[in-house]
């Protein structure tokens, strides 16, 4: 059976937000399971509507406060929890900016050790600036924890940020740099476009001298409102599912190991 923690205020563990109580009955302190962290578009982030998808099966109204549709969440989780197409499989949602914060949930749960000696599989899924995300925290988990990242799936990454001015969308000053794929993650799936009117995602480059290559796959037909619209999540999200349902419930290692 499906199920989801809702970000920074219900998510396993007090890594996870100093004021979270741990959910010591939850069936993935039990048995492995299929951990699928998923981080939504700058100001989409929505868990009240995951709440209602979770607590009475259906989507919530959208909040006055959520300037962008939650399109990571709507399309890539909301369906397949209420579908439960992917049983064992326990889904965490969160905002771009709980980066940082959801690297030590997701270290300490890799690293639990499970009956049978198994360990969860674990999988980050990013749109936009939760794409961005995705490549920062999976690099921190190879450098400073040494976990190993079955799958990465982002959607239109944008390595610079988005900022909110007024109720106006923009990216900030181009830095210069680019997502680069990091060498602790087995599989690497990059799906975007470069028909946005305002932004258009980037391709996922392989580390200077490594052979880790993503597979990035380009949409040239979906049109102007292709990231904000949503086309994009949309024509993605059964292929996160198909990734997901490729990975094994559980493995026999959580680390990480510089060939």
């Amino acid at each position: 059976m499906a199920s989801i923690a809702v970000g920074a205020e219900e998510a396993p563990w007090e890594e996870c937000s100093p004021e979270v109580n741990p959910i010591e009955n939850s069936a993935i302190l039990k048995e492995p399971h299929r951990l699928v962290f998923v981080y939504e578009g700058y100001t989409g982030y929505a868990p009240q509507w995951a709440k209602a998808t979770r607590d009475h099966g259906r989507e919530a109204k959208k909040s006055d406060s959520t300037i962008a549709y939650p399109l990571a969440f709507y399309y890539v989780v909301h369906q397949q929890i209420l579908k439960n197409e992917a049983p064992q499989t326990y889904w965490l949602y969160f905002a771009s900016h709980h980066a940082r914060m959801s690297t030590r949930c997701i270290a300490r749960l890799a690293a639990l050790q499970l009956p049978g000696g198994k360990f969860h599989t674990i999988a980050l899924v990013g749109f936009s600036n939760g794409a961005k995300a995705v490549a920062e925290i999976v690099r921190a988990l190879k450098d400073k924890h040494q976990v190993q990242v079955d799958l990465a799936f982002t959607i239109d990454p944008v390595p610079r940020v988005l900022e909110l001015t007024g109720k106006v969308l923009r990216l900030a000053p181009d830095s210069g740099r680019r997502i680069v794929a990091s060498e602790n993650v087995s599989r690497w799936v990059n799906h975007y476009e470069n028909t946005d009117s305002t932004v258009q995602g980037h391709e996922v480059r392989s580390p200077p001298g490594s052979d880790s290559l993503a597979l990035n796959v380009l949409h040239e037909d979906l049109g102007k409102e292709a990231h904000f619209g949503g086309a994009i999540v949309r024509r993605a999200a059964p292929l996160v599912l198909e990734e997901i349902l490729k990975l094994p419930e559980g493995r026999t290692s959580f680390r990480y190991f510089k060939e």
